[in-house]
């Protein structure tokens, strides 16, 4: 079922906004904890590191699939040989 996952651009372009803003979110999340003993630190970090690899993996499929498709859809024209050219 994953395999046939193609994301709308626009949801694409969200997600993947999302997953690159969540790393420094969770490195600040980590470095802050430590600093100012935040509770559930751990637990916060851990989450958002797992909802980050998920969105990576969706993102990836969807980006894959659109690309086979591009590559199925791009037809190489075949070279037109004029006889006159043929023959000379």
């Amino acid at each position: 079922m994953l395999k046939r996952i193609q994301l709308p651009n626009k949801v694409y372009d969200v997600l993947k906004i999302v997953a690159l803003i969540i790393v420094p979110v969770t490195i600040l999340i980590s470095s802050l904890g430590d600093i100012w003993g935040l509770p559930y630190q751990d637990q916060i970090v851990k989450t958002l590191g797992a909802i980050d690899v998920f969105l990576g993996s969706l993102l990836e499929i969807s980006s894959a699939n659109y690309n086979r498709q591009q590559q199925a859809n791009y037809e190489i024209p075949e070279p037109e040989i004029n006889e006159s050219e043929a023959q000379g």
